[in-house]
């Protein structure tokens, strides 16, 4: 950007989506050129979804809106991550949201004011076998599964004892 300006103080703003990225005052006595960062500016957010255990879950829709202005949204792939570029730091809404369903699995608020990967657990989900399963639902046929096993174990033991008994 060239402007041509009489000498003086100036306050020069920058600023991108109406979002206000830095602020400086800077003096002009003379042509000078002026090299202005913006750190929040142009950052990448990768955001890693993860089961119960850690392992990542694709296909997750993540939506990712910048203090109720600006909402992007993303599936993950078969990493589980969903990138995010381009973004302006600030305070940001993620939610992960499950396929078919409205409300978020997920949801988290963070400030991003950097390029970062940011970890999202659906702790109520796990990853069995390729397939999504809810906690509890793992639990309970964990359940069922050492039910049957105790039962069989039982009937094992009960068998072998009659057939001792009735061989005495």
């Amino acid at each position: 950007l060239v402007v041509n300006c009489t000498f003086g103080k100036y306050e020069i703003s920058v600023y991108a989506e109406d979002i206000l990225l830095n602020q400086t005052t800077v003096e002009m006595f003379q042509n000078k050129s002026l090299e202005i960062y913006c750190k929040l500016y142009n950052l990448t957010v990768t955001v890693k979804t993860v089961d119960y255990f850690g392992q990542p879950i694709p296909k997750v829709n993540v939506t990712i809106t910048r203090e109720k202005s600006h909402s992007y949204s993303a599936v993950t792939k078969a990493d589980g991550t969903a990138t995010f570029q381009e973004l302006i730091g600030g305070t940001y809404q993620i939610n992960a949201y499950l396929n078919g369903q409205n409300d978020p699995a997920a949801a988290t608020v963070t400030y991003i004011g950097e390029t970062r990967t940011l970890e999202l657990k659906l702790e109520r989900h796990v990853i069995i076998a390729g397939m999504l399963v809810e906690t509890a639902q793992l639990a309970t046929l964990i359940a069922i599964i050492l039910v049957a096993i105790f039962v069989a174990a039982l009937e094992l033991y009960l068998k072998r004892r009659r057939k001792k008994l009735s061989s005495e």
